[in-house]
């Protein structure tokens, strides 16, 4: 089993559902599917400057949160757990 992530830990490949929800991503080497969008918010600080965007998402192999820098539109897995 992979241990959890101890911080945010870049992901590769994403692709995007209507340009926007995550549908796949690769982590550690593995590729994984997303199944459903379990829930999506957007991270603002004082004066409403959009930080980020976070997603929790269910997979086959677990729930996964991952987050969207908005300045850079870089994506991290932020917690999850996978096999």
């Amino acid at each position: 089993m992979k241990p959890a992530p101890s911080r945010c830990e870049p992901i590769h490949r994403l692709t995007l559902s209507h340009g926007y929800f995550p549908r796949s991503f690769t982590w550690r080497g593995q590729r994984y599917a997303v199944k459903t969008v379990e829930r999506a918010w957007t991270e603002t600080r004082a004066g409403g400057v959009v930080e980020g965007y976070r997603f929790r998402v269910r997979c086959v192999e677990g729930t996964f949160e991952l987050l969207q820098e908005a300045a850079s539109r870089r994506w991290y897995l932020v917690s999850g757990r996978a096999p």
